[in-house]
């Protein structure tokens, strides 16, 4: 003996659009972009606005920005129109020199004291440079911003270049070179640069091969009093 059972499934029509069915079995079409009948209206999308951030000017010309993230980091960053299309023809390629220099011996510490400081904050330090900037960023635990930002200060503001330090930052100018010849991408946008501005803005993010070693800590330090500004 054996039981069968069997169920028609009814056919439900495909209509482009949404339609809605009452149980009378008529039929409304919708567009998408139509809101459904009867129901609630959605509220305005809101804006996320930052709350906290205050600019203010200090005396000396010096722009400060800051903002309460809330976060346990704290992040703090050092902009100089220092770049490279400030470099004049006699000293192409300082600015790079300058990144490799970053952090070196300044005039109340040496190199070893400025690492050995932040290291034992649990912090960290780096500078970078674009054609218009030259940046020195720190970002450490927010409860020890007070001892990083003197530490970073003296780093960023009171450098020494000693000539030693500078011969041997040369290894890590020629270095970066090889990387950057090896960058496809790096040499497109340091050939749009050239081609669109010649000059100034044309200015290469990097020394020029046959420069590397040639350059003083007294054209450093030309390049740093006469030629930095800050905003």
């Amino acid at each position: 003996m054996s039981f069968s059972a069997c169920c028609r499934i009814p056919r439900v029509p495909w209509t482009c659009g949404r339609t809605l069915r009452n149980r009378s079995l008529s039929s409304v079409s919708l567009p998408m972009s139509d809101p459904l009948p009867d129901s609630p209206s959605p509220e305005p999308f809101a804006k996320p606005q930052l709350h906290g951030i205050q600019i203010s000017k200090l005396e000396n010309g010096l722009t400060v920005t800051s903002l309460e993230s809330h976060s346990p980091m704290a992040r703090v960053g050092l902009f100089v129109k220092a770049g490279s299309r400030y470099e004049s023809p006699r000293i192409l390629g300082v600015s790079h020199y300058l990144r490799a220099t970053s952090f070196m011996a300044t005039t109340d510490r040496t190199a070893f004291r400025v690492s050995r400081e932040i290291d034992h904050l649990g912090g960290n330090m780096s500078a970078s440079s674009t054609r218009d900037h030259f940046i020195f960023s720190a970002e450490c635990m927010r409860d020890y911003i007070e001892p990083v930002i003197e530490t970073f200060g003296s780093a960023s503001l009171s450098p020494v270049y000693h000539p030693w330090e500078v011969s041997d930052q040369s290894r890590l100018v020629e270095l970066e070179l090889a990387m950057a010849a090896q960058s496809p991408h790096v040499g497109v946008v340091e050939d749009l640069h050239k081609a669109a501005f010649r000059f100034n803005l044309g200015n290469s993010l990097y020394c020029l091969p046959h420069r590397v070693g040639t350059f003083t800590p007294e054209q450093l330090h030309s390049f740093v009093s006469s030629d930095r500004k800050s905003g």
